[in-house]
């Protein structure tokens, strides 16, 4: 398994959808009280493709700029 770096998004986008109630036996082994300290996060995929259409547009403008 290759090193995750916490500061990119690419890490943070393959741990959003862990953070669910869904996976809640992998809550119980890193979270004593069995889920994350700031509770469940509802809907990894609707801020990921949030993020994802907002680092397109940067990644356009960047470009059309140089």
């Amino acid at each position: 398994m290759r090193e995750k770096v916490p500061t990119e998004w690419e890490s943070i986008r393959e741990s959003l959808p862990l953070l669910s109630r869904n996976s809640c036996v992998l809550h119980k082994t890193i979270w004593s009280q069995g889920k994350p300290r700031s509770g469940w996060f509802g809907n990894a995929r609707e801020t990921i493709q949030y993020v994802d259409n907002v680092m397109n547009t940067y990644a356009y403008f960047k470009f059309a700029l140089s």
